[in-house]
């Protein structure tokens, strides 16, 4: 029983630091995409096209590094 009652208290003080590693979690899978950027139009440039507008989120991530 005294599990089950830490499990509701755990997730509602997660949710409160999530706030700081939110932002975080954005930017982690920016870099990822960067990395997955270079890659992909070399292979196909036809994806360059649909990449365009996560190209911009790329770029981002390369001025806060």
């Amino acid at each position: 029983v005294p599990e089950p009652a830490k499990t509701e208290p755990a997730p509602v003080a997660a949710p409160a630091e999530p706030t700081a590693p939110v932002v975080e979690t954005p930017a982690a899978p920016a870099p990822v995409a960067a990395d997955i950027t270079p890659a992909a139009p070399a292979e196909a440039p036809k994806e360059e096209e649909k990449k365009d507008t996560p190209a911009p989120p790329a770029p981002a991530p390369v001025a806060s590094a």
